[in-house]
């Protein structure tokens, strides 16, 4: 009985070893991870209201590969004077946004964020882009771009 029982314990061994021996499983060269980004926010609007520029867009619902959009941090949002039709606009860092903390001037409803740009001046034109990132940073393309004039 005891050397059935050694007998299995070999076998046992050797089936093992061939295994981990063999590298069991596909092989194949690495592939990196896939950079998951947020989609573009595609409807940034701009509206005077009381001298303020309110700034409204709908929060993106996926990645830019189809898949849900879970991990979704914050907005950036940019602002540049329109002083040439012709020129290409020249965007400043304004905000950031917190999506789970917003603030001040910030409210979120639903899927909607609006923003109210109380710095702005009398007979200026201003341009606004807004970006979406995720927890990991990755910032998603440019929103379409918004128009004001305060007059």
């Amino acid at each position: 009985m005891g050397s059935k029982k050694l007998l299995i314990i070999r076998l046992s061994l050797i089936f093992v070893c061939f295994a981990i021996l063999s590298n069991c499983g596909k092989k194949a060269p690495p592939v990196a991870p896939e950079t998951v980004i947020p989609q573009a926010i595609d409807n940034l609007r701009a509206k005077i209201t009381n001298g303020m520029v309110i700034l409204t867009w709908t929060i993106p619902s996926k990645n830019t590969n189809n898949s849900p959009l879970n991990d979704l941090k914050g907005f950036e949002v940019f602002r540049g004077e329109d002083r040439c039709k012709e020129c290409p606009p020249d965007l400043s860092f304004l905000l950031d946004i917190d999506y789970n903390y917003p603030s001040g001037l910030t409210t979120i409803e639903g899927r909607t964020v609006k923003f109210s740009d109380y710095q702005v001046k009398q007979e200026k034109t201003y341009l606004y882009r807004v970006f979406s990132y995720n927890h990991r940073g990755h910032l998603s393309s440019a929103s379409n771009l918004a128009r004001a004039e305060v007059p």
